[in-house]
């Protein structure tokens, strides 16, 4: 588990590496997108070692889990790329003063809209790995995602100031 955290803890150093800090002030999402998918690879490439370090997969599991586990990915993928232009709208937004209510309201009702697809995808992706993996391993699978994404989130949250 030391190996765990330790891992968590070069993601967050590298996830603070990302534009989002340098976005404030700097223009759009399209600027970044490379760097956003450059991220999200190193990032992916931490999670499946997190991954094999903590979930034992017999050879029958293994293929199966790991095809499962890439388009699951793909697809959270896009709900991250969705957030990180939200965030980096509102950089841009409150560093321009053209935050309006309008736009704040826009903004809302976008993040709820990324918290609801990234759920509905979590539901249905844990009824298709639990055709494949025992429930404890299940479990054991969203648990570490779950780590990891609260890590990501503390690392971006850290750099979104509030609105004034």
């Amino acid at each position: 588990m030391k190996n765990f955290y330790n891992i968590l803890i070069v993601v967050a150093l590298i996830f603070g590496m990302l534009p989002i800090g340098s976005a404030f002030g700097q223009g759009t999402y399209d600027k970044h997108k490379e760097e956003v998918e450059e991220a999200l690879s190193i990032i992916n490439s931490e999670r499946k070692k997190i991954i094999i370090h903590n979930i034992s997969l017999s050879n029958d599991e293994d293929h199966k889990f790991w095809s499962l586990y890439d388009e699951y990915r793909l697809t959270r993928d896009e709900v991250g790329k969705r957030r990180f232009k939200m965030v980096a709208d509102y950089a841009d937004s409150l560093e321009n003063k053209n935050l309006s209510d309008a736009k704040i309201l826009g903004i809302i009702k976008e993040y709820i809209s990324i918290e609801h697809a990234k759920l509905t995808h979590i539901e249905e992706y844990i009824s298709k790995f639990q055709k494949i993996l025992p429930p404890k391993k299940v479990f054991l699978f969203f648990q570490i995602e779950n780590k990891f994404d609260a890590n990501v989130n503390f690392a971006i949250a850290r750099k979104i100031p509030l609105i004034k």
